[in-house]
């Protein structure tokens, strides 16, 4: 019923669970896992059963919207033997390039009549980075004319590990780039993969050969995640669910004549004193309503802090508070910030060889918050 229903809608993917199919047979879920491209494929053949005309132009792209939790990864521990498996990866989406086609395969009829080439179409599939054509016809060597190239929307992610997933906070976050294709691309306007936005991606991982300065294949490759679903990870705040019990624990408090007073000492109580530096940080964590002025101009409700004082004086400690008890959050040290990193900056896509921006530290902070240490140390400029 499913099946038709898509169909009959004109949808360009069928969503599939995993726990589903698992369900039904378990054998079946257990392929899926060992072997994704061929049961995909057989699936999306079998698909074509369903469509009522017989010559069908593009049918529905299999789309896994669940996987059982035990292929959930981070980047760094993506390895040679996850190579065509499908992995579930949880990310910050630091760069979207632009949409662009990419070639799958090119159609040629073969110019001797005789031949069988000649009346259906020799389809050359495109695996690889450079495009793969032929000359003369494999079966009888005559000529061959190029009829069709076929052509896919696709588009370029680079997904980063969440800060809070590592283990310690001096870690770098590893990098993955996810290509999407097909009826997954967004453009800039559809904020679902917008960087900043933190995303569970379902998908293979591929190889990709990297070229010497010669031209040659070199014997190092390069890993990719071809996407097969992509969606918003319910890490919204507002989103966050409340237990009763928490629920009556936020009344009683708020019940309280000096529940100012007990949140103050609650901030960061291993700092003694601060005590209006600390009621100030609590202030823009909760954050005000904004205003809409008679004309139209709105006031903003949220406030910036801008803490001097000597060394040694809690400052970096005070914000790191600030920082462990905001549900979003950027940490940036001035030393190293400039005003591209803060903001975001256009880079050159090494894939799509395009140009893609990057979002900095406040873009990926909108909505939570952005702490800068050692904004002295930054230059004038930035």
């Amino acid at each position: 019923k499913e099946i038709k229903k898509a169909i009959n809608e004109g949808k360009p993917y069928l969503p599939v669970s995993f726990f589903d199919l698992s369900e039904f047979d378990m054998n079946l879920g257990e392929q899926l896992l060992a072997y994704p491209n061929d049961v995909l494929m057989l699936m999306e053949e079998t698909l074509k059963q369903f469509y009522e005309d017989e010559e069908v132009k593009k049918p529905m792209k299999i789309r896994l919207v669940t996987l059982p939790s035990t292929e959930k990864i981070m980047i760094r521990d993506i390895r040679s033997e996850h190579l065509g498996k499908f992995v579930l990866l949880e990310g910050l989406v630091r760069r979207k390039t632009d949409v662009r086609p990419r070639l799958t395969h090119i159609e040629y009829l073969c110019t001797n009549p005789s031949c069988s080439f000649s009346e259906s179409k020799l389809k050359i599939v495109q695996l690889e980075d450079k495009a793969k054509t032929i000359k003369t016809c494999p079966k009888c060597k005559s000529g061959v004319e190029q009829v069709n190239k076929v052509l896919i929307d696709s588009q370029n992610l680079v997904l980063e590990e969440i800060p809070e997933h590592l283990e310690n906070s001096s870690e770098q976050p590893k990098r993955m780039h996810v290509l999407l294709q097909e009826d997954l691309v967004s453009p800039f306007k559809d904020s679902r993969t917008n960087p900043g936005s933190r995303v569970y991606v379902i998908g293979i991982v591929r190889e990709i050969a990297i070229t010497t300065k010669t031209g040659a294949e070199s014997i190092n490759y390069d890993l990719i995640v071809e996407g097969n679903h992509i969606e918003l990870s319910e890490d919204d705040y507002s989103e966050i669910v409340i237990s009763k019990e928490e629920e009556a624990q936020i009344k009683e408090l708020s019940s309280k004549e000096n529940v100012m007073e007990v949140l103050v000492e609650n901030t960061a109580p291993s700092i003694f004193g601060h005590s209006k530096i600390k009621e100030a940080i609590l202030l823009q964590l909760f954050g005000g309503s904004g205003v809409v002025k008679g004309d139209g101009i709105r006031t903003r409700g949220d406030i910036h802090i801008l803490l001097i004082g000597d060394p040694g004086a809690a400052k970096s400690q005070l914000l790191k508070s600030a920082v462990r008890i905001a549900p979003k959050y950027m940490f940036v040290s001035g030393k190293s910030a400039s005003a591209a990193g803060l903001t975001a900056t256009v880079m050159k896509d090494e894939m799509t060889k395009g140009w893609a921006l990057e979002a900095g530290a406040l873009v990926l902070a909108n909505g939570g918050l952005c702490a800068i240490d050692e904004l002295d140390k930054m230059s004038d400029e930035d």
